[in-house]
Parts: C-alpha cells; structure tokens; sequence
C-alpha cells in the first residue's frame, strides 16, 4: 500500500476524482478490510505446525500478492481504459479465502473453521461480474470509463457485502455463544 501511495501520489494529494483514485479506493477496502478478516481468523485459528498450516500461510501470502497486482492493474484501468485484469483479480481474491478456509477446515477438523457457503457465493457472484465485463468488452459494448466506474462500483458493493455478512456473522456468533 506504501507503494501505491508513493506511485499515485499526483491522484491521492490533490484528490482528484478519477478512475484512478477510485480504483485505489477500492483496492484499499479490499486490503484493508482483509486485515481485519485475517486477524480475527488468526486470533480463532492461529496457523498450526503442520503441513495444513503451512498450506494456509502459503495460500495467504498468495492473497497478498493479489493485493498488491490490484494496485497495479488500477495503473492499467487509466493506462489502457480496460479493467480486465483487475476484474479477474477480485475472484482471485475470493478464491484464495476460499481455498484457505477449506485448509483451516482441514487443519482443524471442524466445519466451524470456515464459512464455505458464504466464500462460495462471493467466489462465484465476483467471477460472473468479471466475466461479464470480459463478454462486454470483448464484443465491444463497453466504451469509455463510464463502464469501468460502473464495474468497479460493484465490485466495491461485493466487497463490503461480504465484509458485512461476515461481520453480522461474528456478531451473531458473539451473542450466541454468550447465551
């Protein structure tokens, strides 16, 4: 993130509003709320010694790196005016986090280690909004940025819905287990 701070500086301090801060802005909920997600997972789950904890660690650096491409490919979006590398960057988040919580899952013997459904859904509802960007663009129904707003708005909107459902998750749990 100290990076993308350092390269959109010009966009950031005079916070001009383009597709290029809006981008960021959305890469930055992404990261930012992932952190809060990752803590809370290591707080209930810390990594264990074994190749299970290993794998999830491996498959967490890997989100990172994801992360980081996102703040790359927000360069494309004003550079090339597509979005399609950063369209197909947001499942692979939402892949990773369900591929690490089915190796919690694994390294806890415990249904409760994840929220499949939940992952599933968001996997799947992010890759059909990436892939109808790709169908849009490659027949050429998507010009100018008005589309790439659009686009990045709602995966903004998947984002902070799956952030939301899983806050109302923990907050459920909370009340529960105190009953």
């Amino acid at each position: 993130m100290a990076e993308s701070l350092a390269r959109y500086n010009n966009q950031i301090l005079e916070l001009s509003p383009g597709i290029t801060l809006f981008g960021l802005s959305v890469v930055y909920v992404i990261t930012v709320s992932s952190w809060w997600g990752y803590h809370k997972s290591l707080a209930n789950y810390p990594y264990l010694d074994s190749h299970w904890g290993f794998i999830r660690f491996c498959l967490d650096l890997f989100a990172v790196a994801i992360y980081a491409y996102l703040i790359y490919a927000v360069k494309l979006i004003s550079d090339t005016g597509s979005l399609l590398r950063f369209a197909w960057a947001v499942p692979a988040v939402f892949l990773l986090y369900l591929l690490s919580g089915l190796v919690r899952r694994l390294e806890y013997d415990t249904a409760e280690a994840s929220r499949f459904p939940l992952l599933l859904y968001f996997f799947f509802a992010s890759s059909v909004f990436a892939a109808l960007y790709h169908v849009l663009k490659d027949q050429g129904e998507l010009s100018g940025q008005g589309w790439n707003w659009t686009f990045l708005a709602i995966f903004l909107v998947v984002v902070l819905a799956f952030r939301l459902w899983r806050l109302l998750y923990y907050a459920a749990s909370i009340l529960k287990s105190r009953r």
